[in-house]
């Protein structure tokens, strides 16, 4: 299932938060005190930024795979500072040197609880970033070949043997409308939902009063959106809201 959403709006989102965050002293909060907190939450949004500005650029022109690929690039730094923000102190050397346990880990029960995460959005990312051989035909269609089907120059065209007789078949391209048709609703709503939840994690569970946060309206909307989903697609939001207070004291986004 792909929800149409807006893309321009959530992406413009995104990058609005994440500009806000990395620009404003103290939104960092929950990495303490430490000399290099501000520093080390500022570089890694202002990557995080980067990486949701190729998606959003490689998206619009329907290039479906890379944006894919990109997706979880930006769901690893994500994960990787979500797991330095909950010990910085003691992480920080690690982090700096690229030390970070692997992601399966560092997404368990025992430490970031995102285990419905790996399953369902990073590992079937990860396909994307290897070139696995079972996404090529990701961005292609199968038809009956008729009268109505135009020929296709760039088309693989095969002969079928069925009960009926034989008969051909073509596989072609979709096109860029319609592969952003398909897809583009998932992809702009999960990164959106990559980049709040590593500033989530970054302000704690007031961080609804932080500048950078998109309001109570703008919210409602997103978790109407993406509840929307099947149980194959998973979205951070949905557990990282519990987190907050106003979710806990006020049942706010329940």
């Amino acid at each position: 299932m792909d929800v149409k959403i807006d893309i321009n709006l959530y992406f413009s989102a995104s990058r609005k938060m994440l500009f806000l965050a990395a620009h404003t002293e103290g939104t960092a909060e929950c990495l303490g005190i430490h000399e290099q907190a501000d520093l080390v939450f500022k570089r890694c949004a202002e990557f995080q930024l980067e990486l949701l500005q190729t998606l959003e650029h490689v998206l619009k022109l329907g290039l479906i795979r890379p944006a894919m690929a990109t997706l979880r690039t930006a769901l690893d730094l994500a994960t990787r500072f979500a797991w330095l923000a909950d010990d910085f102190e003691n992480r920080l050397e690690r982090f700096s040197k690229g030390q970070c346990p692997g992601v399966q880990k560092m997404m368990s029960a025992a430490n970031l609880g995102w285990t419905g995460e790996y399953e369902k959005s990073y590992a079937p990312l990860s396909d994307f970033v290897h070139g696995s051989f079972t996404l090529s035909d990701f961005n292609k269609v199968e038809k009956d070949c008729t009268d109505e089907v135009p020929y296709s120059p760039l088309g693989d065209y095969f002969i079928v043997h069925t009960d009926q007789g034989m008969h051909a078949r073509l596989v072609e391209n979709l096109t860029p409308r319609e592969l952003i048709d398909l897809h583009g609703g998932y992809i702009t709503l999960k990164a959106f939902d990559i980049a709040l939840a590593m500033l989530m994690r970054a302000s704690g569970p007031y961080c609804d009063a932080f500048n950078w946060w998109p309001g109570r309206e703008a919210m409602e909307a997103y978790d109407g959106l993406v509840r929307q989903y099947d149980e194959h697609s998973n979205f951070l939001w949905l557990t990282e809201k519990q987190r907050l207070t106003i979710y806990r004291v006020e049942g706010r986004y329940r």
